[in-house]
């Protein structure tokens, strides 16, 4: 949750002990958010509590060993933490550049107020004035993915969703509630 990310070779983790294993060192009040399984060459994003989102390439976070702690995904601002890892699979285009596997996926966040925005996954690339979309670097301060007020409260879930999916949502009382992605602006 503090922004710190880590890989590691699948391989490391395939003996282990009754004991167990260290799977990752961890700072004093830190927690495990998730574990994404890649390919080696997918794009990774991290989205925060606050409202912002940073998409770099897995390969930015060089290979460690199991007991490592890992380096800085994304610059978080004082109060916030990081609430949702997701994977994005990348391809080759025709001139070997890295390109989104599925155009068509997008970011759907989710605030604690109830509200939905749903971005479509390239808008967290950058496109500079010259040359190609390219993705981020790992350690900034990432993008805005949602805009934060007392009407719609703090992102509290985000993942990456297809067209045609729905998703089904529900309340700390119980409240159920079944939509499909698309009818999510």
């Amino acid at each position: 949750r503090g922004g710190i990310v880590k890989r590691t070779a699948l391989k490391a983790y395939a003996n282990v002990r009754q004991s167990g294993l260290i799977a990752v060192g961890l700072k004093e009040n830190d927690r495990l958010l998730g574990v994404t399984l890649t390919d080696g060459n997918d794009d990774l994003l991290l989205v925060t509590r606050l409202g912002h989102c940073i998409r770099f390439s897995e390969q930015d976070a060089r290979d460690m060993g199991r007991a490592a702690a890992g380096v800085k995904g994304i610059e978080l601002a004082e109060g916030d933490e990081v609430i949702a890892v997701a994977r994005v699979g990348m391809i080759a285009d025709q001139d070997g550049d890295p390109m989104t596997e599925e155009p068509s996926l997008a970011l759907l966040t989710i605030t604690s107020k109830g509200y939905g925005k749903r971005t479509p996954i390239d808008e967290y690339r950058v496109q500079p004035e010259s040359g190609k979309m390219r993705s981020q670097s790992r350690g900034g301060k990432g993008r805005v993915d949602i805009n934060l007020t007392d009407k719609n409260g703090e992102s509290v879930v985000a993942m990456v969703v297809r067209p045609g999916e729905d998703i089904v949502v529900i309340t700390r009382q119980g409240q159920l509630v079944r939509t499909s992605c698309a009818d999510i602006r």
